[in-house]
């Protein structure tokens, strides 16, 4: 594998980043990202590990750097998190990461999302849900959840 097999996990630690890794690792070379979470049993010899706040964009783009590709997963994940929770990691943190990648050549980001953006669909049992329909979050994760999907998009 070369240099542009590359793949980043941020939040490799978490329950979605470790069920990934396995299936990826087959095919790409690996950079796995925690934050301060313990990476233990995840590493295998020839992945890259590395930590740092997604924050910080100069920190990101260490993170993101010579990757083709980027798994953004690190962040707030409890749907009933405060504003505070989720402003610095799921707001700032994406931004951040969309913007390294930018900067660093990243050919692809992948975000994770959430059925919390169509939320309020849910509780007014308001069905179906389908790709035409407005986001209609349950909450301030989902409502990070939609910042990162629109910026994404732009």
């Amino acid at each position: 594998m070369t240099a542009s097999d590359l793949v980043v996990i941020t939040g490799a630690a978490g329950r979605v980043g470790r069920a990934l890794v396995p299936g990826l690792r087959a095919r790409h070379s690996l950079r796995l990202h925690a934050r301060g979470s313990d990476l233990s049993g995840l590493v295998q010899p020839g992945d890259e590990t590395v930590t740092g706040d997604i924050e910080d964009l100069n920190a990101a783009r260490s993170i993101v750097q010579g990757a083709r590709t980027v798994v953004h997963l690190a962040g707030e994940s409890r749907a009933d998190a405060t504003w505070e929770q989720v402003l610095s990691s799921d707001v700032v943190g994406s931004r951040s990461i969309l913007e390294a990648g930018r900067l660093e050549g990243v050919s692809r980001i992948i975000l994770a999302s959430s059925s919390h953006v169509t939320g309020q669909y849910d509780i007014a049992c308001d069905w179906p849900i389908h790709v035409g329909r407005a986001i209609a979050p349950d909450g301030v994760y989902a409502v990070s959840k939609a910042f990162g999907e629109a910026l994404g998009a732009s």
